[in-house]
């Protein structure tokens, strides 16, 4: 037998690794087994890097700014494995800056607040010019007169249901409500994150109880499906696999909705 193949917790020796390995999983899972295999997998780790590029010592390099010496540590085979080093973040920062990084960082401003209805910067005055969307004559340095028309600009190329979905979507604060929605979930499961935004997958969502879909096909108004009384807490999941189904009638959602407004209208 393979001593590569003994368990470490047990003494135990296998075949090979697959048996050893599916040995471990169902009887050992112990702190004293992940130490092992931690300590085990870091030490291969740091082997192949002494293979690779070496160990790591110190070197003595000058500051390319103010000239000074000072050590740096770095594998002996990466050394140097910079252009340039700074003693500091002081001198690292004091650099000029060339005008091509300058005329770069110019050009990504300008794009930027054009994508977000500004004017660039260089146009200073404040002078007349014409709305693109309402072609209203207006004095600023905005592109658009009014949000307002900055955002149905952007919606004029949109199909049908994308912009009912943008209607219906909810415009309120679930504080102005806290007596109708569990905010025990949200302690207990956080609000949903995508993966590359936190990844909370099974988190918290607040969800259209008539679907925007379903209330989309049988030509529902939006102002109905946007209502808070429309509006319920669940996990991600359970709200992607519900689709367009939907909980309660349309006729149970007016009750709702009439009963809701009673309720807060003098509030």
């Amino acid at each position: 037998m393979n001593i590569d193949h003994k368990c470490e917790v047990c003494g135990e020796t296998f075949l090979n690794g697959k048996i050893k390995s599916n040995h471990v999983r169902w009887k050992h899972k112990s702190a004293e087994f992940y130490k092992n295999t931690s300590e085990r997998i870091s030490n291969a780790a740091e082997k192949s890097l002494l293979k690779r590029r070496g160990s790591k010592k110190q070197f003595q390099v000058a500051c390319n700014k103010c000239n000074k010496s000072f050590q740096v540590t770095e594998r002996e085979n990466d050394f140097p494995s910079k252009n340039k080093y700074f003693c500091s973040r002081g001198c690292a920062n004091s650099h000029l800056v060339s005008e091509e990084h300058k005329e770069k960082t110019r050009r990504s401003i300008f794009k930027h607040l054009e994508k977000t209805g500004f004017v660039p910067i260089g146009i200073k005055s404040f002078k007349q010019r014409k709305c693109p969307f309402c072609e209203q004559i207006f004095k600023g340095r905005r592109k658009f007169c009014s949000d307002v028309c900055m955002r149905n600009n952007k919606r004029k190329h949109l199909d049908k249901y994308q912009k009912y979905k943008l209607e219906c979507q909810f415009n309120f604060s679930l504080n102005q409500y806290p007596d109708e929605f569990d905010f025990d979930l949200i302690r207990k499961y956080g609000w949903y994150c995508a993966k590359n935004h936190g990844n909370r997958p099974d988190g918290v969502t607040r969800d259209h109880i008539i679907s925007i879909r379903w209330a989309f096909e049988n030509g529902i108004d939006s102002k109905y499906i946007s209502h808070p009384a429309n509006c319920q807490l669940m996990r991600q999941i359970p709200n992607v696999s519900k689709g367009k189904k939907k909980s309660i009638t349309l006729n149970e959602l007016m009750v709702r909705i009439k009963n809701w407004d009673q309720k807060y209208s003098s509030k």
